[in-house]
This record gives structure tokens, C-alpha cells and sequence, in this order.
């Protein structure tokens, strides 16, 4: 889609879209993994980390911050899905 829209090629074009995108499938309760996940999860995962950005942004925190925090959710929700999986066993 990004190459359609920019009709520009070169090697890192989505490479900004990448953590947000594990961000959002993660926030979803995706198991990174493997193990069930969902589309209504990572949709709703993506809304809410855009939520969180349009929050940030209207804070008019730096790009730094936001990466920070994003980062930290990311850490806290794999660590309490981590605990999770250990507790099934």
C-alpha cells in the first residue's frame, strides 16, 4: 500500500510502521510466541495504541517519549502474557 501511494521504492520504506504494527498485534493479546490470537483483537489493539498516540501527540510529548511509552506498554503486557503462559503449565 505504501509503495502504491508513494510509487517510490527503496529498502527500508515501512520500517516506521513495524513497531506499532508488533505494538498492536501484541496489545490485541496476541502470544508473540504463537497461540491463539484474533483479527477483532489486533483491530482493537490498533485502536487503542492510536488512542494512545492521539493522547501523546495532543500532550505535544516528543517522538522520543512516545516511543518510550508505547515501548513500556509493549514490555508490561509481554511480561503479564509471559506470566499467564507459565501459569497454564
Amino acid at each position: 500500500m505504501i509503495l502504491g501511494f508513494t510509487q517510490n521504492v527503496y529498502l527500508n520504506l515501512g520500517e516506521r510502521y513495524l513497531f506499532p504494527t508488533v505494538a498492536a498485534v501484541v496489545v490485541g493479546g496476541t502470544l508473540l510466541s504463537g497461540g491463539k490470537g484474533s483479527y477483532w483483537g489486533t483491530m482493537s489493539g490498533a485502536l487503542v495504541l492510536t488512542l494512545l498516540t492521539s493522547l501523546l501527540t495532543a500532550l505535544q510529548l516528543g517522538e522520543a517519549v512516545k516511543q518510550i511509552v508505547l515501548g513500556t506498554i509493549l514490555l508490561v503486557l509481554l511480561s503479564i502474557y509471559g506470566r499467564r503462559a507459565k501459569l497454564r503449565q
